[in-house]
């Protein structure tokens, strides 16, 4: 598979859901695999307060753990900004086209992209193999 998009970043969520301490006064907005439906952010309503990692569009928010989905892949738009639970991935890209490139070849090549999830239990994707998947090296 070739991309041509340009891919700046691959970051893993942080925060455990376990460890959640809601914060009403905060403007953080935390997102979990369940709040990814039809290939679209909803029903997000934890706000926490954290120094966890925030991140910023544009690019590709994907679910780490579970089985494999091609609705649970969402393009965020520049403007947006989250708290990932450890659930999931983000794939951050220069431009909202370059998302959109992305997340249409992986749909394209969802049975390529399915077999990255592995595991005995809960099924997976780590860092690595998406990378691997992406063509994507990290030489920052």
């Amino acid at each position: 598979i070739e991309f041509r998009a340009k891919i700046e970043a691959i970051i893993r969520g942080q925060i455990s859901m376990n460890e959640i301490i809601e914060d009403s006064t905060s403007t953080k907005l935390l997102i979990h695999s369940t709040n990814l439906r039809n290939n679209k952010i909803v029903d997000v309503s934890f706000k926490v307060q954290t120094n966890h990692h925030l991140i910023i569009g544009p690019g590709i928010i994907i679910h780490r753990v579970g089985n494999p989905n091609p609705l649970k892949i969402c393009t965020i738009k520049k403007t947006d900004k989250y708290i990932l639970s450890d659930c999931l991935i983000f794939i951050k890209t220069k431009t909202h086209q370059d998302a959109d490139e992305i997340k249409n070849q992986i749909i394209l090549n969802w049975s390529s992209f399915e077999k990255l999830y592995k595991g005995t239990g809960a099924k997976y994707i780590t860092i690595k193999r998406l990378s691997f998947f992406l063509n994507y090296t990290n030489n920052s």
